[in-house]
């Protein structure tokens, strides 16, 4: 291949980089925001608790019974934003990759474009 068409292929790949950079740190603060909300859950429930806590006496069958309900949605919902979160950083790992493959491809090309110059200096 050509300098010229070496270096095309290279600022696609730099720009294929560039874009997938931008999608990770989206991706990134994504899960920035998932872990904010997980301690909004946290302390929510912990909320739910003291309210069920302070309607019912200690040793009301009732009681028992709404905690419970309470801390199966909090399971729920904190399994929930656990499996979002795992698909978030699944598709990190697979942009780090893509981008992984690329600058190794670029510095193949970087190789061979200054191997190019080297031999288009001797000719001249």
């Amino acid at each position: 291949m050509s300098y010229q068409s070496n270096l095309v292929q290279w600022g696609l790949l730099n720009t294929l980089n560039g874009r997938d950079e931008t999608k990770m740190s989206q991706l990134r603060m994504q899960i920035n925001t998932q872990t904010k909300e997980d301690a909004s859950l946290a302390k929510d429930y912990s909320d739910a608790k003291k309210s069920i806590n302070a309607m019912y006496d200690y040793d009301d069958p009732q009681r028992e019974v709404a905690l419970d309900e309470v801390k199966d949605e909090f399971e729920f919902l904190k399994a929930q934003a656990a499996t979002e979160e795992a698909e978030v950083q699944a598709q990190i790992d697979e942009l780090k990759v893509a981008i992984d493959q690329r600058n190794t491809w670029m510095d193949s090309l970087d190789q061979k474009m200054g191997k190019e110059i080297e031999q288009d200096h001797s000719y001249g």
